[in-house]
């Protein structure tokens, strides 16, 4: 090892050690100032203090601003956190007692007008149209026989009736000849009685005169009794005939009959038609509400359905507010989906009683869960676009203040 004067002397014959100099500080300008305040270099206390003032008025503009806007907001609108989206929907019930065998759509589905929404089980009405329509072909077929038979009865009668009547006008003819006849034969007679008594005609001739008389009286009685049964004959065929009116009215009987075998007809297949459901309109399926094997009684919801595209906003305001929105305010509306989107719109309506005089699934928050108990009324509020939007949706309202003038 060396020793304390060897190293010694091999320093001084290397010489002295050059110094190398610090780099002399750049004159820092603001920014400089404002980095050697922030790496805590210029510990100055007056550059703190600014540097202190600059944070905290940031942090009170910061703040201040929203407030000021806020609350400059607040002075010009009315406010209504309790407002949620609204819009038309339906609930789709059971038009007759039976049990579900399918549903046909699921929650959330586009549907259209006439879509089948459900079945039901309708072996029972499918055998009810059939009967009924057998019943109806069958007093259809009857009424049409029955026709045809009053036909061919009248056609019957009427010639029979032809053929009565004119027996009995040649019974009256031959009445009226023989009752000639028998008249001329009792002329005779008593001339042949006469012309006897004086002995002018012997009296085989007065017998035979006796005898004409007494034919000729036979036969007119004979023709009347002609007469009399032609007259019967033809009184009969015209009651007859009379008689197909009693058939005539028994059509009417047939073809009430066939109304009411008809109207059973219908209803059978209306009850066969609404075993289906179907949608009313265009919508979406908001809720299936009934399952496949669920026994439902007429009026019971099958499914919910959001019925066409019409979209508005239900704001509740407190009573004390009232006097400050009229229809046609304009209106700001926001839902929590899409915090930074502004709904535009107007005051369409104001509710003409509150919600004390309504069901408590009316509101969105009832009073037994606000703060405030006091009434609140509904103004409905339409807005100028509502894509993306659907009903239920949760909503903040702000109403540009407009008091009613008196």
């Amino acid at each position: 090892m060396r020793s304390g004067a060897q190293r010694e002397r091999a320093r001084r014959e290397r010489g002295p050690v050059p110094e190398v100099p610090e780099p002399a500080p750049s004159a820092p300008g603001r920014d400089g100032r404002f980095l050697a305040l922030v790496l805590g270099r210029d510990r100055s206390p007056r550059r703190r203090r600014q540097l202190v003032a600059i944070g905290i008025g940031t942090a009170a503009l910061a703040v201040l601003v929203p407030f000021v806007m806020w609350v400059g907001y607040g002075l010009t609108h009315v406010i209504s956190r309790n407002a949620q989206v609204k819009g038309y929907i339906t609930h789709v019930g059971a038009q007759l007692d039976g049990v579900v065998t399918s549903v046909e759509v699921e929650n959330g589905q586009r549907v259209k007008a006439g879509q089948v929404l459900a079945r039901f089980e309708d072996h029972q009405m499918q055998a009810n149209v059939q009967r009924a329509q057998s019943r109806l072909t069958k007093a259809t077929r009857e009424l049409e026989v029955e026709r045809l038979a009053i036909e061919q009865e009248k056609r019957r009668l009427s010639s029979r009736l032809s053929e009565a009547t004119a027996r009995a006008d040649a019974a009256r003819a031959q009445e009226e000849a023989a009752r000639f006849q028998a008249d001329d034969a009792g002329a005779k007679l008593e001339l042949r009685r006469t012309l006897a008594k004086g002995g002018m005609i012997p009296p085989e001739e007065l017998r035979g005169a006796e005898t004409t008389q007494r034919t000729a009286a036979a036969l007119a009685r004979n023709a009347v009794a002609d007469r009399a049964a032609a007259d019967a004959s033809q009184e009969l065929a015209a009651v007859e005939t009379d008689g197909l009116e009693v058939r005539r009215r028994h059509l009417e009987v047939l073809e009430a009959e066939i109304a009411a075998l008809q109207a059973e007809l219908s209803f059978a297949d209306a009850d066969l038609r609404a075993a289906v459901i179907r949608a009313p309109a265009d919508g979406w399926v908001v809720r299936r509400i009934a399952e496949a094997g669920a026994s439902v009684v007429v009026g019971q919801p099958i499914a919910a359905l959001w019925i066409g595209n019409d979209i508005w906003v239900e704001a509740w305001i407190d009573e004390d507010d009232l006097a400050e929105v009229n229809a046609g305010n304009p209106a700001r509306v926001k839902v929590k989906p899409y915090p930074n989107r502004v709904f535009k719109g107007v005051v369409e309506s104001v509710g003409v009683s509150t919600d004390y005089e309504l069901p408590d699934a009316a509101v969105p928050q009832p009073r037994n869960t606000r703060m405030r108990s006091a009434p609140v009324v509904c103004v409905r509020i339409r807005l100028e676009r509502s894509d993306g939007l659907f009903p239920g949706l949760s909503a903040e309202a702000g109403i540009r203040k407009h008091r009613a003038r008196h």
